[in-house]
């Protein structure tokens, strides 16, 4: 969307990376927001501290005109959270258990964990769910989260 060439490659390094993800978290106008959802691949890399860092220091208007001020200010707090998506495949499950660290570490609560393509969609429309694994069960129990969903691949 940003690009003249949907097919042109961008290849940024961290400062740059970082620059756009800070311009998009505090120069936007989003307006009165129940949720914004940032879309992060898996890992534990300078952009995510970014994020964290920008969302957790950011005074956000909620829907009802309310604003959270950032953390040790006026009383309130961020409200900032994570939820984890996830799938059935180990390495999946080995990303996940260090995103959890990552959220412990920066301070950022996990509300919960979503694993996606945890099943089928037969051609008659039936959701069918893996009886195996339930890594991404163990991993919420662990955390105290909430396996908040699983969806079947398509």
């Amino acid at each position: 969307f940003m690009l003249p060439n949907p097919d042109e490659a961008v290849i940024w390094r961290g400062p740059r990376k970082n620059g756009l993800i800070k311009q998009f978290l505090k120069d936007v106008d989003w307006g009165a927001l129940d949720f914004l959802v940032v879309d992060a691949p898996p890992g534990t890399s300078d952009e995510h501290i970014t994020i964290a860092q920008c969302l957790q220091s950011a005074a956000v208007p909620s829907a009802d005109g309310s604003s959270s001020a950032p953390s040790g200010t006026s009383g309130s707090s961020s409200t900032a959270s994570a939820i984890i998506v996830t799938t059935p495949q180990d390495v999946a499950i080995i990303d996940v258990r260090k995103e959890v660290s990552f959220c412990r570490k920066v301070g950022l609560p996990v509300l919960g964990v979503v694993e996606n393509m945890a099943g089928l969609v037969t051609p008659a429309g039936r959701c069918t769910f893996t009886t195996v694994g339930g890594e991404a069960q163990d991993v919420t129990s662990e955390v105290l989260a909430l396996l908040a969903e699983r969806f079947p691949g398509r």
